[in-house]
C-alpha cells in the first residue's frame, strides 16, 4: 500500500463516507457490519504504512462480531443489515481529506472491498488485536500499538 502521511488525522465518519462512496461508485454495497471491519483494517494498514500514525482518532472497540467504531455504528445503525446508501460525489465531497489519504483509501478499497462481512468478521476473530481486547470484555478499546506490531509482523512474514 502507498505511504499516505496525512497533514492531520481524520474522524472515522469522514473515512467511512469515503469508503462507502468508493464502494457505491464501483457498484458494491457495504453494510454497517462490513464497514466496521473495513475501518479496522484501514486503520491497521495505515498504521503499518505510516510508522504507527493513525488514520483517524476514534477508538476501535471489541464487540461480539469484531472491531467497531461506535460513532460510525451509531451514524449508520438505521440501515440495520441492509446496505448503507448515501448521496456522495468522490470528486466534490471529500475536500477535507488530503490527496494522500484518498490515494491510500482507493488502494485499500481495491484490495478489501472484495471480502464479505462474514469473511472479515472471521479473520478479525483469529487475530491478536481483537482477541487481546475481547479477553478483557466487550467494549474494550483495541490498542493501536498492538495493531501496529501485529500487522507489521504479518507484513514482515509475507
Amino acid at each position: 500500500m502507498t505511504t499516505a502521511m496525512p497533514n492531520k488525522t481524520h474522524n472515522a465518519i469522514d473515512i467511512s463516507k469515503y469508503i462507502i462512496c468508493v464502494a457505491q461508485s464501483n457498484g458494491d454495497t457495504i453494510t454497517n457490519l462490513k464497514l466496521q471491519k473495513l475501518l479496522y483494517y484501514a486503520q491497521a494498514w495505515f498504521l503499518v504504512n505510516n510508522d504507527n500514525t493513525k488514520l483517524f482518532d476514534d477508538d476501535i472497540v471489541a464487540w461480539q462480531y469484531g472491531p467497531v467504531v461506535v460513532s460510525v455504528y451509531e451514524k449508520f445503525k438505521s440501515f440495520g443489515r441492509t446496505p448503507i446508501d448515501i448521496a456522495c460525489d468522490l470528486e466534490q465531497d471529500f475536500s477535507d481529506l488530503c490527496d494522500n489519504v484518498k490515494e491510500y483509501l482507493d488502494e485499500f478499497c481495491e484490495t478489501f472491498l472484495s471480502y464479505s462481512a462474514t469473511e472479515l468478521v472471521a479473520i478479525t476473530h483469529q487475530e491478536e488485536p481483537w482477541q487481546e481486547a475481547i479477553a478483557k470484555g466487550y467494549g474494550t478499546v483495541i490498542n493501536t500499538d498492538t495493531m501496529y506490531r501485529f500487522y507489521t509482523k504479518m507484513l514482515d512474514n509475507e
